[in-house]
Formats: structure tokens, C-alpha cells, sequence
């Protein structure tokens, strides 16, 4: 066996195959370029298969591909090998690449045993391409009723008395409805993106703004209060909520939020802390004792006397 191997490429024990035998020139070019032609297109096959299966990486069954690749080239070498027998008379070459190609064939035969079942289980075509079309039609029912549930929200959101705007799961925010930009005087080109910190207090965005990307990180609802500047330039406090809109997955479709002017309680507040002040200093100055109780006779206020 390796004395065969060491005389692979020898061509003395063989006369070429021109001489072997009453060959015409006609017959033997008639061999000589049917094979060479098989031989291309051997050659090709392969190369067409790796082109498709590289734009194709979804395609099923690849190793499969691969090992008939394997056999188109075995077979394509054989047949060129033959051509060259005319020539170069190197038989055992030409024996061994019959071996190699006859093994490759029976590999193939047998993992087509192995495939040919799973392959005949795949939906066919026109299964296929129906399915496409319900998942198709499914996902623009999906965005069609997305696209009316939104415009609804806005719709709403133009009717109510806060302001309201919505953010991307980034943060950044693409719509205002119209009472933001009636109270702050500005454009949606000014607001674009992260535009409304114009609209902030210096010394509290620095705080609205580390919350704001912590809730982004966390996915928690945002919730503070803090002034916006308004058309005229001054500055009211609002108090700022705004919850994530989630797919069904849990994740984030949408930041939802909403800033209340809360100057009318802010000066409730000022005003009844006011009034208990000064009815705390009067009460004080008198020398009787003076106290109050609530419905369940407990005591709510006492002078100092």
C-alpha cells in the first residue's frame, strides 16, 4: 500500500491513452472536452451553493450542503483526472480519486437518509408563504390598532388641563400636547429631544435630571415637583409624575408623563400655616388657658397658659 502511495503521480507502468488503442482524433477530443466541460460545471455547482448558503445563513440543512458540495467536486476531479488520462497515464491517481469520490458519495447518500425525513416535515411553499401573510397582516393589525391607541392618548392628553408629553424608552421625548407649549411659549423644534431643559430652573435641573436617568435605568415611575418657566418668563411649581407604557413583555413601549401647576396649593398651604401662625401668637398672649378638641373630645390646640 505504500509503494502505491510512492507511485501515485508515476505514469511508466501505463502508455498514455492516445496510444492505447485505434483512438481518432475526433474521438478522443470528444472525450477529452465532455469531461473538462462536466468538470466545469462540477466546479460550479459548488461554488453557487457556498454563495447561497453565505446570503442565506437561515437555510436549514447545511452540513448537508456541504457534503454534496464535497461530492459535485469529487466528481468534477474525477472527470478532469480522466481527461488528462490522454496525457499523463497516471491510473492510480485516477483510482484513488474514484475511492475518495465513492466514498464522499456513500456519506452524502447517507446523510440524505438522516434529512430527507425532517426536510419532508417542513411546511411547504405555500404554507409557508400564507403563514408570512397572516403574520404579516397580524402585525399590521398590531401598528394599525398601536397607532389609534396613541392617537387617542393624545387626544386626551390635548384636553387636559396639565401639561403632558411622551418619551421614547430612551428619554428622549417626541410629543408635548398643546397646553405645554401654550404655557411655555415655545416650539416642538425647540423641545426636540432633550429640549426641555430650556424650560428648567438651573439650580433644580441638575436633581430633575439625575432622577429622571436613574427612573430610565430602573424603569420606575418618575415622580417630583420642581418650578417651569413660563411664557412670561417666571417661573411655578408643578408637580411632575410620569409612568412607563409597557408591551406585553414587560418592556418599555413609551414614558407617559404630566406636570400640574400646583401654585394655587402651594399658596393654600402658605396661607393656613400663615393663619395658624398668627392665631398661635394671639392665643399665646392671653393669661386664660385657651385649647380646642375635634368631635372625639381630644385635644388638637393649647395656648401656653
Amino acid at each position: 500500500m505504500f509503494q502505491f502511495f510512492q507511485q501515485l503521480f508515476d505514469t511508466e507502468d501505463f502508455p498514455p491513452r492516445w496510444t492505447c488503442g485505434q483512438w481518432s482524433e475526433a474521438h478522443g477530443w470528444l472525450h477529452i472536452l465532455s469531461d473538462v466541460a462536466i468538470f466545469g460545471a462540477y466546479a460550479a455547482i459548488p461554488l453557487i451553493l457556498v454563495y447561497f448558503i453565505g446570503k442565506r445563513r437561515d437555510v436549514p440543512f447545511v452540513p448537508i450542503f456541504g457534503l454534496f458540495a464535497l461530492f459535485i467536486v469529487c466528481c468534477g476531479l474525477t472527470h478532469l483526472i480522466d481527461a488528462s488520462l490522454f496525457w499523463h497515464p497516471w491510473y492510480r491517481l485516477a483510482g484513488t480519486m474514484k475511492v475518495i469520490t465513492a466514498v464522499v458519495s456513500w456519506m452524502t447518500v447517507i446523510a440524505l437518509f438522516k434529512v430527507v425525513p425532517q426536510a419532508l416535515s417542513l411546511p411547504g411553499l405555500a404554507k409557508m408563504n400564507r403563514r408570512l401573510v397572516d403574520e404579516i397582516a397580524e402585525r399590521e393589525r398590531a401598528e394599525a390598532g398601536r397607532r389609534e391607541s396613541e392617537e387617542r392618548l393624545r387626544l386626551l392628553a390635548d384636553t387636559i388641563p396639565q401639561l403632558a408629553w411622551m418619551a421614547r424608552p430612551d428619554g428622549n421625548i417626541f410629543w408635548y400636547n398643546r397646553r405645554w407649549y401654550e404655557y411655555t411659549g415655545t416650539t416642538p423644534e425647540a423641545m426636540e429631544g432633550w429640549g426641555w431643559q430650556s424650560v428648567h430652573d438651573p439650580e433644580t435641573l441638575p436633581k430633575v435630571l439625575a432622577r429622571w436617568k436613574e427612573c430610565l435605568e430602573s424603569g420606575e415611575p418618575f415622580d417630583m415637583a420642581f418650578p417651569l418657566k413660563g411664557a412670561d418668563g417666571q417661573f411655578r411649581p408643578f408637580l411632575t409624575r410620569v409612568n412607563p407604557l409597557l408591551s406585553e413583555d414587560g418592556k418599555i413601549l413609551y414614558w407617559f408623563g404630566t406636570n400640574t401647576d400646583i401654585s394655587k396649593q402651594n399658596r393654600a398651604e402658605e396661607e393656613l400655616r400663615y393663619r395658624h401662625g398668627l392665631l398661635r401668637a394671639i392665643t399665646d398672649t392671653a393669661t386664660t388657658a385657651i385649647f380646642m378638641m375635634d368631635e372625639r373630645s381630644r385635644c388638637t390646640f393649647m395656648n401656653t397658659a
